[in-house]
């Protein structure tokens, strides 16, 4: 129910805090994250990354071409993700749907033992190297990147070019 009162001050200190954390996020930050879900900081936390990426990268968000992106097949009705670029900018959204039923009472699903094999595919003019803007992670792709991968420290996934 989100009908009750805003508490304007708590998210004036969880946008400090958030704004606080650097790039390459470690889980002993995201895990109270994740473990205090009901109080709205995780939500705000994962807006605020995508948020600065579009303030950064304007015409990604708004000119960049949209492309869906294939999913393996015995997930491809419990993941969506897909791509925007721009030139040589490029974005891969991935996030699970029905979370509720992926995940165990109470958690996220994360993991090998959710995700196993599944895997994202990747268009063949996508770039190979990714940084996820949650947690900082990088991942090479081979036109795939796994599931497992993507989803080991964060329940969703916004992935940019990595520049080495």
């Amino acid at each position: 129910d989100n009908r009750r009162p805003v508490d304007y001050g708590l998210r004036k200190k969880f946008l400090e805090e958030i704004a606080a954390f650097p790039e390459r996020v470690d889980r002993d930050k995201l895990q109270p994250l994740m473990d205090n879900f009901p109080d709205g900081k995780i939500k705000m936390y994962t807006l605020y990354r995508a948020l600065k990426e579009r303030k950064e990268n304007p015409d990604v968000f708004a000119k960049g071409t949209y492309v869906p992106l294939g999913i393996s097949s015995d997930f491809s009705s419990k993941v969506a993700g897909f791509a925007r670029y721009l030139n040589d900018h490029w974005y891969l959204t991935i996030f699970p749907v029905a979370v509720g039923l992926l995940a165990e009472s109470g958690g996220f699903p994360l993991g090998r033992t959710i995700w196993a094999d599944g895997y994202l595919e990747l268009p063949e003019i996508a770039p190979r190297d990714w940084v996820n803007v949650y947690t900082g992670q990088t991942y090479t792709s081979n036109g795939t990147l796994g599931l497992s991968d993507l989803f080991s420290e964060f329940p969703v996934a916004l992935l940019k070019v990595h520049r080495l």
